[in-house]
């Protein structure tokens, strides 16, 4: 339907401008889109854009899952509006430890999409002191899982 009404399947989050979903979800993809798309509709969108044999406006279509928002305190229209402005992670620098769940390369393109940029290798006690002490530096935010803990020990202890 959606080749038929001359759109396309985006091959990457980059080039996607709609996602189309029936519910909040945070996997890799609906993660990664969220800080890209213009809009997120439900498939009923897509049904009534054929029906009419063209794109139609997205504002009657919009998804929304109360449930969801509640379960991940956060608004998904506020969300959308703020990304348009910023993206989420503009300016900020992350390490993400090797056995993250998503995949440390998800996890890498999910703060990719949302501006962020990711160190290729853990940085010293002494560079990220800098950087907690120094507000003009670039924020760097640590992502670890439980397996991970004993490479963020030394941090820790130092109150990072």
């Amino acid at each position: 339907k959606l080749h038929i009404l001359g759109g396309e399947v985006a091959e990457s989050a980059q080039k996607c401008t709609h996602l189309i979903a029936s519910k909040v979800k945070r996997t890799v993809k609906f993660l990664m889109a969220v800080s890209k798309v213009k809009h997120i509709v439900t498939p009923e969108w897509l049904e009534e854009c054929f029906k009419c044999q063209k794109f139609i406006d997205e504002q009657n279509y919009l998804l929304r899952d109360a449930e969801a928002e509640v379960l991940f305190s956060f608004s998904l229209e506020e969300s959308l509006r703020r990304v348009h402005v910023s993206l989420l992670f503009k300016a900020k620098y992350f390490y993400i430890t090797p056995g993250i769940c998503p995949s440390l390369s998800a996890m890498k393109e999910i703060v990719k999409c949302a501006g962020g940029k990711v160190l290729s290798k853990q940085l010293s006690i002494r560079k990220l002191m800098e950087h907690k002490q120094d507000k003009s530096l670039s924020e760097i935010i640590l992502i670890a899982c439980e397996n991970d803990l004993h490479l963020c020990q030394e941090y820790s202890a130092r109150g990072i």
